[in-house]
């Protein structure tokens, strides 16, 4: 394929029929490279596609080019958009957004976020992918709606012994990993980011509770 060769193109699972309609102003090539990249790291961001090729692999897609008769970036598009118009929604494609160049109608059913999490868990990440998570994530911003929800969701979480004993065992591992002046580092920005804050009578009372629950522990205190 040339890869100056730009237009709209079309993948299809051989397996089930399935398709997903995409479209290149740049390189056609370099775009199906993309897919294909995105999907062998589990991060691509069409969740049908993605199961289609944790189920069946990439020698099951059939990769088309439906037209590449194009001079500019708009017009490739406006067809784009004839398509979507038409197949979306269909049985058969899997596009999850019905406007080109947004995420305008994106829309995931219950089964399919279900199958997405059992491919997903317990799938190991490597190294390159958990610093890519890392750095997404740094500078991100919160509304004050959203931080409320994450509270209240995290208020009614319940972990079971085996997993604190996981977090525990994590965390041992995480400070032993670090040098002394790094964790001293590390406690002394805590330390400073919670000069000044106050807190609740409840959340106090929950601090001190857990404080001596900590200590008592250490000592061997804790009731039998």
């Amino acid at each position: 394929m040339v890869n100056k060769l730009i237009g709209v193109y079309k993948i299809t699972s051989k397996s089930t029929g399935k398709f997903y309609i995409g479209s290149s102003s740049t390189s056609i090539k370099r775009r199906w490279d993309a897919h294909l990249r995105l999907m062998k790291h589990g991060t691509h961001h069409n969740s049908g596609l993605q199961l289609l090729y944790d189920t069946y692999g990439d020698d099951d897609f059939l990769f088309e080019i439906i037209s590449s008769n194009f001079s500019d970036a708009i017009s490739i598009q406006h067809e784009e958009q004839r398509l979507l118009n038409v197949y979306y929604g269909s049985s058969h494609c899997i596009n999850e957004c019905l406007q080109v160049s947004t995420r305008l109608g994106s829309k995931q059913s219950d089964r399919a976020k279900e199958l997405i999490s059992k491919v997903h868990k317990g799938k190991p990440k490597s190294n390159i992918q958990k610093q890519k998570m890392s750095q997404s994530q740094k500078g991100r911003e919160f509304s004050k709606e959203t931080r409320h929800r994450m509270s209240e969701s995290a208020k009614t979480k319940v972990f079971s012994d085996s997993h604190k004993s996981n977090i525990s065992d994590s965390s041992k591992r995480m400070w032993s990993s670090r040098s002394k002046e790094q964790n001293q580092l590390i406690a002394d920005k805590i330390r400073q980011s919670n000069t000044g804050k106050s807190f609740s009578d409840e959340r106090r009372e929950k601090i001190s509770i857990a404080l001596k629950a900590y200590w008592n522990n250490k000592r061997g205190l804790n009731d039998r």
